[in-house]
């Protein structure tokens, strides 16, 4: 009888096998009917800070390129505007679009707001290690996008980027 039950108990506790777990792969085409499908039409900002008033000052590589860090500084009163969707980079190569902000359980999503004028801001975007320093990127932040921005090698707080204005 103890040799049925150890039998039993062995087998219940092995694990079964499972398949590797699956790599989650960044956005590649626009979904239609989102902000996303009307990348295209968004306007180029001309100058920093944009018409909205904010400034985008770099984006980098975080996290041993796990994450693309985008460093923004805005109004106080935009601060609430900083959630999922309205930053968001793209490959000019690829046309993937990185833009899912990364949750941590006990922080939460992975903004950093500024907490009086003139400080800076930051989001953090997954980029699965896709995206490597130098790539070019165009950046949208809210209604205007940023075309032609070199990724360093981390965020680059302190010096606006300088925009090229609009492509003809």
């Amino acid at each position: 009888m103890f040799a049925l039950v150890m039998t039993v108990a062995t087998v219940a506790c092995q694990q079964p096998d499972l398949p590797p777990p699956i790599k989650p792969q960044p956005q590649t085409t626009p979904v239609p009917g989102s902000r996303f499908a009307r990348f295209d039409e968004l306007p180029v900002a001309a100058s920093e800070p944009d018409p909205d008033g904010m400034t985008l000052l770099g984006v980098g590589i975080a996290v041993d390129g796990a994450y693309l860090k985008v460093d923004i500084e805005l109004p106080l009163s935009k601060v609430a505007l900083l959630t999922q969707d309205y930053i968001w980079v793209v490959d000019e190569q690829t046309r993937v679009v990185y833009k899912d902000i990364p949750v941590m359980p006990k922080i939460g999503p992975l903004i950093g707001r500024p907490a009086h004028e003139g400080q800076g801001a930051y989001v953090m975007l997954l980029s699965y290690g896709t995206v490597k320093p130098g790539a070019i990127v165009t950046v949208v932040v809210g209604n205007y996008k940023r075309e032609h921005i070199k990724i360093g090698e981390g965020g680059a707080m302190g010096t606006p980027v300088a925009s090229p204005g609009p492509t003809p």
